[in-house]
C-alpha cells in the first residue's frame, strides 16, 4: 500500500488531453468494435419495409415513434422516438412537403402532429 499513489508511466491524467487528442490510450487492449458497420445496415429502411407512425404518452413525457416493419423477417422495431412538447391529440400523415417547389425538389415524407398546446 505504501506505493498505491504513484503514477505509472504511460497513463494520462487530466492535463494530458490536450495533449494527447488522436493517440491511442493504453489502457486499452486494442480490440476496437465496429458499431458504425453492423447497425447502419439493420437500421436503413428499405422499400419493401412498412412504416408506423404513432404517438404516445406516458406519466410526465409525449413521444412520437417511427416503427418499420421488415415483412421479409417479420420484424417491427423502433427507428426513431421524438419527444413532443405537449399532450399529442392527433397525427395526420402529409402526402406533400411542405413549401414544395420545383426549383427545391423537397423529398420526403412529414406528418402533422396536433398538440393541446395553442400557437
Amino acid at each position: 500500500m505504501d506505493e498505491y499513489d504513484d503514477e505509472e508511466e504511460g497513463g494520462w491524467g487530466l492535463s494530458d488531453i490536450g495533449e494527447n487528442l488522436g493517440k491511442k490510450d493504453p489502457y486499452l487492449d486494442g480490440q476496437e468494435e465496429d458499431d458504425e458497420g453492423s447497425d447502419a445496415d439493420e437500421n436503413v429502411i428499405e422499400p419493401t419495409d412498412l412504416v408506423m407512425l404513432t404517438a404516445k404518452t406516458d406519466d410526465d413525457h409525449s413521444l412520437l415513434e417511427l416503427y418499420c416493419y421488415d415483412p421479409a423477417k417479420q420484424t417491427l422495431w423502433l427507428h426513431h422516438d421524438i419527444a413532443l412538447a405537449a399532450f399529442p391529440l392527433a397525427v395526420s400523415f402529409m402526402d406533400c412537403p411542405p413549401n414544395e417547389t420545383a426549383a427545391t425538389g423537397a423529398v420526403g415524407a412529414y406528418a402533422a402532429v396536433g398538440t393541446f398546446k395553442p400557437g
